[in-house]
């Protein structure tokens, strides 16, 4: 597949440290204050450091020590030792001063969690924040990636999350949810341990459910063959080589094989997807080396087409659902409807093993979110969202029972204004006391005077009442466009439905998938690299936190 225009030249834009670096250098050839000047490079270096995760050994660098000289001869870089020592630590708690007051002004929060292993064989744990601002802006922080050296029992496990918490001073009542995978240590540590409500992550459910349609008879040989080919052409380096001339001699994009990683189910379906694309270059490279006993048979190639267009959808829902700027819990029960009624619906045209794999799945991922609590979060969610209030998969009886439970959620959040009440009393009493003075009567007042008439009352309505009307109006209002910012709604109806949009708030925080605090990890396997295995757990965590909070 060509890579579009614009991803290649993104990759050219220098990173937030490589800017900052510059500006500071540039501003710093103005100041007439050496000592000024100094630390304004030397903290400019730090966030270069901390930004883009390079090591701080950088800086005795013979090549980065030119460009400083360069830049600006008059200033002697420190010795990384500083760096690590005093300027890091110090960015670390100006960055972490920042975020603070941020984490604890939001109303409603939720969490990711994950354990992981190093290069260094160190047992780490991640916990990454999420909120809803009042205005309507998703947040997302790093709280902690902190060495967690006790065996990972649900009952460590529990207490290391609860500590990071408690140093944030977050109140664990405020939680809107945790999402995690789904190990059973982890579940249990947030369920049975922590009694908090647990979502186990969309993504890992996904990668469960194809792995199960995977493990088809047939599917599964189909597969490995794939596999084996794959492996035949990454270890011959003449196969490869042959393989780049039948590319460029039949006009294919020369593209490399993709092998598969056993933990990630869309790396399989990346292998056979490249593998059906460079299929003739593939065939023609064969020929010549005469090791046609590897190519996939007919039969096989059919299946393998098949399988791409079963999964073609969970690809492009894995994606999607992997995002931390806009919100995704909303959307698991649609999709899940989606996929068991549209993408796994078994078709005359499939075969056998299709219709099998079909089947498994759809059984799969149809007993995932049959938990309760996790049901009810998932409900609200998705009525919250306007998108999709609709909840069509949901019969006319479930409908109704949800609307139930919602009216009782909705009248929690109904607070009536205190003045406002005031007011109301004194208006009563003071109608009491002073009735209105009345007009002299003419016509028919005259000769009937009062005997027709009704006094006006004026009526209050009940908590429920005002629930009830809210969500009325709220189910009945337009909806958006599938493809509609929905923070942005909420922005613009949040006065129209105040009620519903301290629902919206604490619900729709929550992260579909764990992928956030595994990004971190991914961030710390660029830092704690092979180059710096040595670096202490502490360290470790510090650069974490500046690489991912650092704006």
């Amino acid at each position: 597949m060509v890579k579009h225009p614009e991803a290649v030249e993104q990759k050219h834009l220098p990173t937030q440290g490589q800017v900052k670096i510059t500006d500071a250098f540039s501003a710093a050839t103005k100041m007439p204050n050496s000592s000024k000047r100094a630390k304004e490079l030397t903290d400019a270096i730090g966030y270069f450091i901390a930004k883009d995760m390079q090591p701080v050994s950088v800086v005795q660098g013979t090549g980065f020590q030119y460009m400083v000289r360069t830049l600006e001869p008059r200033f002697q870089i420190p010795h990384r030792k500083t760096f690590m020592d005093r300027v890091l630590p110090s960015l670390y708690l100006k960055v972490k001063d920042k975020v603070m007051p941020r984490t604890a002004a939001a109303e409603w929060f939720a969490i990711t969690a994950d354990c992981w292993t190093s290069r260094a064989n160190e047992a780490y744990i991640g916990v990454t924040f999420h909120t809803i601002t009042r205005e309507w802006e998703l947040q997302h922080f790093v709280l902690e990636n902190q060495e967690l050296p006790e065996q990972h029992t649900a009952a460590n496990i529990a207490e290391a999350i609860k500590n990071v918490l408690s140093q944030w001073g977050l109140d664990s009542s405020k939680l809107a949810g945790a999402t995690v995978d789904n190990a059973a240590n982890i579940q249990k540590a947030m369920v049975d341990i922590l009694s908090w409500k647990c979502l186990g992550c969309f993504g890992h459910t996904i990668n469960l459910c194809v792995k199960a349609g995977l493990k088809q008879r047939q599917v599964e040989t189909a597969v490995a063959r794939c596999s084996r080919l794959v492996t035949f052409f990454r270890k011959s380096s003449r196969a490869a080589y042959i393989l780049q001339t039948k590319q460029e001699a039949l006009e294919k994009p020369k593209h490399k094989l993709i092998q598969e990683v056993d933990t990630r189910w869309n790396s399989t379906y990346d292998m056979v997807e490249r593998v059906m694309e460079q299929q003739v270059p593939i065939c023609a490279t064969l020929i010549e080396m005469k090791r046609m006993d590897l190519l996939p048979k007919d039969t096989e190639c059919r299946l393998l087409e098949g399988m791409l267009k079963v999964l073609k959808p969970f690809k492009d829902v894995t994606v999607q659902m992997s995002a931390e700027k806009y919100v995704t819990t909303s959307a698991i029960q649609p999709l899940i409807h989606h996929l068991t009624q549209q993408a796994l619906r078994v078709e005359d045209a499939d075969s056998l093993a299709i219709k099998s794999m079909k089947q498994e799945m759809a059984k799969n991922l149809q007993s995932r979110y049959q938990e309760p609590a996790v049901k009810e979060l998932l409900d609200f969610a998705c009525f919250v969202d306007p998108r999709f209030k609709s909840m069509p998969f949901l019969d006319a009886n479930k409908q109704e029972e949800l609307h139930e439970d919602f009216v009782t959620e909705v009248m929690m959040n109904i607070t009536l204004d205190a003045e406002q009440d005031e007011e109301l009393d004194s208006d009563r009493e003071q109608e009491d006391l002073e009735p209105p003075s009345k007009k002299a009567k003419t016509g028919l007042g005259m000769l009937l005077g009062d005997m027709f008439t009704i006094p006006a009352t004026k009526k209050r309505m009940s908590i429920r009442e005002r629930a009830e009307q809210e969500m009325h109006r709220y189910i009945h209002e337009p909806s958006p466009s599938v493809d509609a910012n929905i923070l942005q709604w909420w922005r613009q109806n949040c006065n129209r439905f105040p009620a519903i949009a301290e629902i919206a708030r604490k619900r729709l925080c929550v992260p579909a998938t764990s992928t956030p605090s595994e990004r971190l990890f991914s961030k710390a396997g660029y830092i704690i690299n092979s180059k710096r295995a040595a670096l202490e757990p502490e360290n470790a965590s510090m650069l974490c936190f500046l690489a991912e909070n650092l704006s």
